[in-house]
């Protein structure tokens, strides 16, 4: 069953992935009603910065997860993606946020 973790690989490791991420903690209490519903199938695309130190993740309700991927980074941020600009702001950030123009697709 799939379990809404993102998971980072580097095709030059054979040992295991990079990192994991936990993109949808607050959906495993419904995998069931996900999965009879089909939302379990559901794909999300990723990108990851030009400098190679965050990686972008898309989630529900247009949503989206930016997570850092240096070594020990506990670097986790929730965004909203929004054409109104005077949209409420879904958390408040504990630091100033970054700009992400620098993200390429992967």
């Amino acid at each position: 069953m799939k379990d809404y973790y993102f998971v980072l690989w580097d095709i030059n490791m054979d040992s295991g992935p990079v990192s994991t991420f936990q993109v949808h903690e607050y959906l495993r209490p419904q995998l069931c009603d996900l999965y009879e519903n089909d939302s379990i199938f559901d794909k999300f695309e990723c990108c990851l910065s030009g400098d190679s130190q965050r990686v972008a993740t898309g989630s529900y309700s247009n949503l989206f997860r930016v997570f850092g991927c240096g070594s020990g980074s506990n670097e986790a941020t929730t965004l909203e993606a929004s054409k109104n600009p005077m949209r409420r702001q879904v958390q408040t950030p504990s630091r100033p946020s970054r700009s992400l123009s620098s993200i390429t697709r992967a």
